[in-house]
């Protein structure tokens, strides 16, 4: 980390479409904390920490919309501490942190104390509480309470949406409390038991699968719940083909709904599967080819409107055990940017700057950012043509289960600047 008096960057090329200086190769002056001049070959000022990024896109820090933190009482999965360093070396300025966590996330004080631990540290954390009390989808909480204490969301996250009462409830009463509401499909008598995704190879490996129907038996739920209620709501980590064209349908009859994806769901199938290792072992399952390709292709088309990691870490005793009694979860927050620049190449990095940075920060009512004069200095600097092996003691995350350890991904982040501090990966 280094904190300057200012910075002055040489030879960046701004991606980010909603900069004036689009496409163009510039210099970069940061000020106090904004961009106070781009243009080209741009004088150093005495005391400035000057940086050549050789032809390196610049793009807004990225926001990681589903993100799980151990702290409070699972600190060997992950520390703010921790998770913080980890969202840096992958650029990742802004996360949402989902609530579940001992204790459950379900009231005022719980976000108001871990909002005091967060604010430590330079990743502008933002906290969802739980719909109902523990997540347990019987007793709806105090939403409104808990808005006014700094939730920005509500959701039980993988809780299953099939308390119908529950998901009508809290529709009905988030239009006076505030925050968005998040929901995942998934309808539970459907699961059967299942430990991966239904298919020919969930066959030939002997395990239980659970058919994509009961995710795409949810989401329909889901959309018919908004169309009734005309109140906006997530559908957060769809996984299958199915999901993508209903979504597509109900925003084109104008229903109120948006949807994520997780990124590992555009590089992995279940044919991944086929050596047991339990690191591959997610929820929603890893689905077939067609449906990883469907996913990709709702990416682009803005039909999926999110891309996170679902960051989930764990430690050895929950992870490197059979398949069977492994937890479910991927730790991903640092390999998230090239992750996705992996799954959808760098001619879409535009494409990558509207899932992962500017749309998750307007679902939430943040301030969006951008590479513009005046305004705030949130960015990650990262070469796209660039080609890096992941390996363990370049990530700073306490969870052993990132599935990309050991992989080539396209992308080197040369370093994020974020709360006028800058910190430059070495890999």
């Amino acid at each position: 980390m280094n904190q300057a008096p200012g910075m002055l960057i040489r030879n960046a090329i701004v991606s980010d479409p909603e900069s004036e200086f689009f496409n163009r190769q510039v210099d970069i002056h940061i000020s106090n904390g904004q961009f106070s001049r781009i243009g080209e070959k741009l004088t150093v000022q005495e005391g400035d920490l000057e940086f050549n990024a050789e032809s390196a896109f610049i793009i807004p820090g990225i926001f990681d919309f589903q993100v799980n933190c151990g702290e409070p009482g699972e600190e060997e999965n992950e520390t703010f501490e921790s998770l913080a360093a980890a969202a840096l070396n992958g650029g990742v300025t802004g996360a949402l942190i989902m609530p579940s966590a001992h204790p459950a996330t379900d009231n005022r004080g719980q976000i108001e104390y871990k909002q005091k631990i967060a604010s430590a540290f330079a990743p502008g954390f933002c906290f969802a509480g739980y719909i109902s009390r523990k997540g347990e989808g019987k007793t709806l909480t105090e939403l409104r309470d808990m808005y006014l204490g700094g939730a920005l969301a509500f959701t039980d996250n993988k809780l299953p949406a099939d308390h119908s009462l529950m998901l009508h409830l809290s529709m009905q009463y988030n239009g006076i409390s505030g925050g968005l509401l998040m929901f995942h499909p998934e309808d539970s008598g459907l699961r059967m038991g299942g430990v991966m995704h239904e298919s020919e190879v969930s066959v030939q490996l002997g395990m239980k699968g659970t058919p994509s129907l009961a995710e795409e038996t949810a989401v329909n739920k889901l959309i018919g719940l908004a169309r009734y209620h005309g109140h906006p709501i997530h559908i957060a980590g769809i996984s299958c083909e199915g999901s993508v064209i209903q979504i597509a349908e109900a925003k084109a009859a104008g229903i109120p709904v948006t949807c994520s994806t997780y990124v590992h769901h555009l590089i992995f199938c279940d044919e991944d599967l086929n050596g047991f290792d339990s690191v591959y072992k997610v929820w929603p399952p890893l689905r077939g080819k067609t449906d990883r390709d469907a996913l990709v292709k709702g990416v682009m088309s803005g039909t999926i409107d999110v891309v996170s990691s679902d960051h989930s870490p764990f430690t050895i005793e929950k992870k490197d055990v059979e398949f069977a009694y492994a937890s479910y979860g991927m730790a991903g927050i640092e390999t998230l940017l090239q992750a996705g620049l992996t799954a959808l190449g760098k001619e879409q990095i535009s494409t990558l700057v509207r899932v992962m940075s500017q749309k998750p920060r307007e679902l939430l009512g943040l301030k969006k950012r951008t590479v513009s004069m005046g305004e705030t200095a949130d960015f990650v600097l990262i070469d796209p043509s660039t080609e890096c092996k992941i390996n363990r003691n370049s990530l700073k995350s306490l969870g052993i289960n990132n599935p990309f350890e050991g992989h080539t991904l396209k992308g080197k982040i040369l370093g994020t600047y974020t709360k006028s501090s800058w910190f430059q990966r070495s890999e």
